[in-house]
């Protein structure tokens, strides 16, 4: 199989005062295209920092991180965005929806952007699933916080990006719409090749995945293929 995500000697430290926070520390592994990965560890294990490396949202300390064998630390930043845009959608654990948009142009807001045609069939399937067609003219400060989740998902899905990296996606769901969003996403990661690594601390969750990876202090200490 092709490896799409690399990292080696992969480092991120915070400087805290006087101290020096390792949060990865010298992280190598490698990411199948089409693996369905979870996530694991306790809080302050380094997990949200790895998903933000391999995004690109956070620079490393030290060491590489190669995306469909490219190293994004030697791409422009001019030509940064564009190229995460097209390769990698981001559910945030925080949702980071532009409060001055409805739901649906924050859907649409990365295409819209880089000008790219979107499949609506499968944008139709996706706004479906996810229980949101009652609040695309909504504003998300008049949504739940499970509704903003909801949103957040259908935005990093819609482009069909080889990777997804998701935070926490089921986070503010209830069990119901949580199972229906994990059998969702193992059946896009199925039908098109995506490449998902998601953060999680639910334990139904990681039950779906094919891979577990555990960190804890900013070190992989378990990577298991189920």
């Amino acid at each position: 199989m092709k490896k799409i995500i690399e990292t080696e000697n992969l480092v991120k430290i915070y400087d805290q005062g006087a101290s020096r926070v390792f949060a990865n520390n010298e992280i190598t592994l490698s990411i199948e295209e089409g693996e369905f990965v979870a996530i694991l560890g306790s809080s302050g294990s380094g997990k949200t920092t790895f998903l933000n490396l391999v995004g690109g949202i956070e620079k490393p300390t030290s060491g590489k991180i190669l995306i469909n064998g490219q190293d994004i630390s030697v791409i422009k930043e001019s030509k940064f965005t564009r190229f995460r845009a097209k390769n990698i959608g981001y559910v945030f654990q925080n949702y980071q929806l532009i409060g001055e948009l409805n739901v649906e142009d924050n859907i649409h807001i990365i295409s819209d952007i880089n000008n790219w045609a979107i499949d609506h069939e499968y944008e139709q399937a996706v706004i479906d699933l996810l229980g949101i067609r009652d609040l695309l003219a909504v504003r998300p400060d008049q949504l739940s916080g499970g509704q903003q989740q909801r949103v957040a998902i259908a935005r990093a899905l819609v482009g069909k990006p080889a990777i997804v990296l998701a935070d926490e996606p089921t986070g503010n769901l209830d069990k119901k719409r949580s199972e229906e969003i994990v059998a969702y996403l193992r059946q896009s990661n199925r039908e098109y090749g995506q490449t998902f690594l998601i953060v999680t601390h639910d334990p139904m969750v990681a039950a779906q995945c094919s891979r577990q990876i555990t960190l804890e202090d900013g070190k992989i200490v378990g990577d298991n293929r189920i």
